[in-house]
């Protein structure tokens, strides 16, 4: 369909190889961030119990390496079933349960989890990118959820919300620098608030809520309109690198960028 070719050179008892060429293909490299651009928050999580649900053994050991450092225990179980069970013979803190899993899925067992333990924290695992899933997650016993692939960061963001922890200084990200606004920006300031805080919001808003690719980009396009039209550089620098992180997929930088919005503003008061 992308008029690509596929061939394969191979040798018995030797090894084989296999070529995939496809034509007239745009690429964008990844754009490496320097390591202390990123926000760096350390939780001292306090003992806890954690009961992780999941029926993929792989996926069950990479989330249980993120707490070999610290005081949580992890208990593990493959299905619904066996965590409803592990629940009521377990002194249990918090459940990271996956949602699409033989035997019980994580509905089914959340919504029997939660007759018999309201207060119970679970924490759905999705591998789904789809909002009406995550509308249905939010409204069916549970406490919020963490999209697969999960990384550290978010998972322990999370936890942080049911967990008690102390936290350690964090190395945050770095701040924007304080910029002189051009003169057609100044003659127009209340204007760029308005649009900022009302029609560009509605955009940043609408990202927060779904998630999707084509919404940032027109959230990126409006900011890159703004700051052109009146001059803005910081605006601009800020739109730019947004559109950058949504080009290469980059999910933790445009995560990062988006936590920032809210502070565009601030540079024009």
């Amino acid at each position: 369909m992308m008029g690509g070719e596929l061939s394969v050179d191979s040798v018995y008892n030797e090894g084989t190889t296999f070529h995939l060429r496809l034509h007239n293909i745009s690429i964008s490299s990844i754009v490496v961030q320097k390591e202390e651009q990123l926000v760096n928050k350390s939780y001292d999580f306090k003992t806890a119990t954690i009961l992780l649900v999941d029926d993929i053994a792989n996926n069950r050991e990479l989330v249980e390496q993120n707490f070999k450092d610290t005081k949580i225990k992890v208990i593990s179980a493959p299905n619904g079933k066996i965590a409803t069970q592990i629940v009521e013979s377990e002194d249990i803190d918090l459940v990271l349960m996956d949602i699409r899993m033989p035997v019980m899925d994580g509905y089914e067992a959340a919504q029997i989890i939660k007759s018999k333990h309201k207060s119970l924290p679970i924490i759905a695992l999705t591998a789904s990118v789809m909002e009406d899933e995550f509308e249905r997650i939010k409204s069916q016993n549970f406490d919020g959820y963490l999209r697969k692939p999960i990384l550290r960061i978010n998972l322990f963001e999370e936890l942080a919300k049911h967990l008690s922890f102390q936290e350690d200084t964090p190395t945050l990200v770095e701040p924007l620098k304080e910029h002189s606004l051009s003169t057609k920006a100044q003659l127009h300031k209340e204007f760029i608030l308005d649009k900022l805080k009302n029609d560009i919001a509605h955009k940043y808003e609408k990202v927060q809520k779904s998630n999707n690719i084509n919404d940032a980009t027109l959230l990126s396009s409006a900011l890159l309109e703004l700051s052109k039209e009146y001059e803005i550089e910081y605006i601009y620098e800020y739109a730019e690198a947004l559109r950058s992180a949504i080009e290469i997929f980059d999910i933790t930088s445009m995560k990062r960028l988006l936590s920032e919005y809210l502070e565009l503003s601030s540079h024009l008061k």
